[in-house]
């Protein structure tokens, strides 16, 4: 079989006979057992269709489920209530990242590190510096700054330095400069960094909470830099502004 069967019979492991809905994850296991390649041969088939957004891994449990270029493609499955926050965000990156020519990321806190929970990848951009259920420091990233701004300085200290939140030492210079950065951000809305996490490029990050469902989500569009001191992305920002506006009209109207 070529590698494109392959990939399509890899795709029907996700159908359901007698139905229209897809099976919320698979194993490598359960893979492995119902198609008769080499573990191997089916391991490099898996990676390369999650690099082109066939397929996409749980960060948690490793799983496969259908990507999002497959999901975009597919008619919306009716749905019990709401899209959720990060469902929402998913769509305006995809289509972002297809418009700039850029990756997209849609990440969440944890703790004192930024979570990718998803990645949208253009096939004209760079390749995507960082994997799905990578973790980054919050305080030197884009979309990590984006995210603390949405609570307060005392929320920020104990986070990332409960022992000294507890006991009120708040006069760290790193932390002071970083509020002094996330004071900014909230004025702004969102943030930019180049050369900050990887050396050539660039990033642009907006963040959105929904108080309701105790839901924050991070929206980061990363790029190559055009030089080091290159023009700023206005594009990119107005793309990102506008698509984070339509997200926050919805979930707080």
């Amino acid at each position: 079989m070529s590698t494109l069967e392959n990939a399509a019979a890899v795709l029907t492991l996700f159908v359901q006979p007698g139905t229209d809905a897809l099976p919320e994850s698979l194993s490598f296991s359960d893979m492995a057992r119902r198609f008769p390649l080499p573990k191997s041969t089916l391991s490099r088939l898996l990676i390369a269709m999650e690099s082109q957004g066939l397929l996409a891994r749980d960060p948690h449990n490793r799983h496969y489920r259908v990507g999002h270029l497959l999901r975009s493609l597919s008619p919306p499955a009716p749905q019990s209530g709401p899209a959720t926050l990060a469902e929402r965000a998913a769509q305006a990156l995809h289509q972002l990242s297809a418009r700039y020519r850029c990756t997209g990321y849609l990440c969440m806190l944890h703790r004192d590190k930024v979570r990718i929970v998803d990645r949208f990848q253009s096939s004209a951009a760079a390749p995507a510096v960082y994997a799905v259920g990578s973790h980054l420091p919050a305080m030197n990233t884009a979309v990590g700054r984006a995210l603390l701004a949405c609570f307060s300085e005392r929320e920020v200290i104990a986070r990332l330095m409960p022992r000294q939140g507890r006991l009120g030492g708040f006069n760290q210079p790193g932390i002071v400069r970083l509020l002094q950065r996330l004071s900014l951000v909230r004025g702004q809305g969102w943030d930019f960094n180049r050369n900050e996490t990887r050396s050539g490029y660039s990033a642009l990050a907006t963040a959105l909470a929904d108080s309701e469902r105790s839901e924050q989500i991070g929206l980061c569009l990363s790029f190559v830099n055009a030089g080091d001191k290159g023009a700023f992305p206005t594009d990119k920002l107005a793309g990102l502004q506008f698509a984070t506006r339509m997200i926050a009209q919805r979930i707080y109207q």
